[in-house]
């Protein structure tokens, strides 16, 4: 079974911005996207990342609850998620959390889901509810979900990686 990921499909000198709060997916010259998203993005950072042994994802720096972890980053993924093998789940420890279920592409486990867990990614901070897994990952300690990507305006290059992170906003 095989996932498509338009991240895939970059050609040199080329970009996929991935804009989720304008809706937006494109391939353009990737200098013209940085132009473009320049001003309008927020401040675009260029994130360190390194790719997955065994295929294209890109795996890049966050931290939780302040402790440095590495995340394979994936908007296809609802939630970020952490791994057992993740150097940050001794700090959420005291945290509480309910058993369920983890429903993957290819297969179905248990999961612990932790409310409260800090993440840092781009400068900026979230607050989300990150399932445990009882299983170790072989790319990065976990992922890095929609959840969090989902407020980053992105520029994909074929070596590069542009990130702007808006602060979640509060709903009330």
């Amino acid at each position: 079974m095989g996932i498509l990921a338009p991240q895939d499909l970059i050609r040199s000198g080329r970009a996929l911005v991935i804009d989720f709060e304008h809706g937006e997916l494109r391939y353009e010259p990737e200098k013209a996207a940085l132009e473009r998203l320049a001003g309008a993005a927020g401040a675009l950072r260029e994130i360190d990342y390194r790719f997955c042994e065994f295929d294209n994802h890109r795996v890049a720096a966050a931290t939780i609850n302040g402790v440095p972890t590495s995340l394979l980053l994936d908007t296809g993924a609802s939630r970020t998620t952490l791994a057992r093998n993740n150097e940050a789940i001794p700090s959420i420890a005291s945290l509480k959390g309910k058993r369920g279920t983890a429903t993957g592409l290819a297969s179905i486990g248990h999961d612990l889901l932790v409310d409260g867990v800090l993440v840092g990614f781009a400068d900026t901070s979230f607050v989300v509810s990150t399932p445990v897994l009882p299983v170790s990952a072989r790319c990065g300690k976990g992922i890095l979900g929609a959840d969090v990507l989902g407020q980053c305006t992105m520029v994909w290059g074929t070596g590069s990686l542009w990130v702007s992170c808006r602060p979640p906003t509060k709903i009330e």
